[in-house]
């Protein structure tokens, strides 16, 4: 495990006693201390998905979203260079449809765009990525092929993407998750709506 990799399971910890209490922290948190510097990204990933798997059981579901999503925003903060980089690219169009229609053509590697009449959906395609991973999440991207883990924890990416959406248009966006590939689906899709 990386440095980064205990700051964000720290970081997972902490807003879960913020928001279900240290009980329940506890219970979610079981088995922590197996997690050593030395554990390879399968280990980690397996220990993650057994807390997601004990959260939703503990932690009725909208507290578990509030948790998940108060992850996803500090994800957004300390990858500070992903928002910047959409930024840089919304900053070289002259309107927000300009923007989305350069996105569409040309997204960002891994990713796919597509608008509709409700908005836009973003699609992650971790497989297709220049490194081919399950998922973009360093705690999870060593997740065996053959397991899932629950869309509890993609609420984490729908904050970030929540995040760098509004960071790019520089406007509220509301984002729903559609489909999780750590959950079972080809692709992530996320529903975006400006609002």
């Amino acid at each position: 495990m990386t440095q980064k990799q205990i700051a964000m399971i720290k970081e997972l910890e902490a807003n879960i006693k913020a928001i279900a209490g240290n009980a329940a922290a506890d219970t979610i948190m079981n088995g922590i201390k197996e997690l050593k510097p030395s554990s390879n990204k399968t280990k980690m990933a397996k220990w993650v998905k057994g807390a997601i798997e004990r959260l939703d059981t503990v932690v009725p579901e909208k507290q578990r979203v509030e948790i998940m999503t108060v992850c996803g925003q500090n994800c957004a903060k300390h990858n500070h260079r992903a928002i910047e980089t959409i930024k840089k690219r919304r900053a070289k169009f002259p309107s927000i449809d300009a923007f989305l229609d350069a996105e569409e053509k040309t997204p960002m590697a891994g990713t796919k765009l597509w608008r509709d009449k409700d908005g836009a959906v973003q699609a992650y395609c971790p497989k297709e990525f220049s490194h081919p991973m399950r998922c973009y999440c360093c705690l999870v991207n060593g997740l065996p092929m053959n397991e899932t883990i629950s869309s509890t924890y993609c609420q984490c990416s729908r904050a970030l993407v929540q995040q760098m959406w509004q960071a790019a248009l520089n406007q509220p966006v509301t984002v729903t998750l559609l489909k999780s590939a750590l959950s079972g689906d080809t692709e992530c899709h996320f529903r975006i709506c400006f609002v």
